[in-house]
């Protein structure tokens, strides 16, 4: 099942399509390829001082997924 919901930075509340509850979702950062293409040209331009590990510590450079508190059904990503 797929959802046409916008999902932001930020917790929404929604009704969830999966157990019909409303909920506020639960989020997480997950590395993504952005992230990884960003390490490897900090690597590249500044390798030095562990700058290449700055992505994955930022969340702005994450992705955000977004979960049901109450069944933990996946329900939608915000691309960073």
């Amino acid at each position: 099942m797929t959802t046409n919901m916008r999902f932001g930075p930020d917790p929404i509340q929604m009704t969830c399509p999966y157990c019909n509850s409303p909920i506020t979702t639960l989020t997480t950062a997950r590395a993504s390829k952005k992230t990884h293409l960003m390490a490897l040209l900090l690597c590249f331009l500044g390798g030095y001082c562990c700058c290449c590990l700055i992505p994955y510590c930022v969340a702005s450079c994450k992705d955000i997924i977004h979960y049901c508190p109450r069944c933990n059904h996946y329900l939608g990503t915000y691309d960073n």
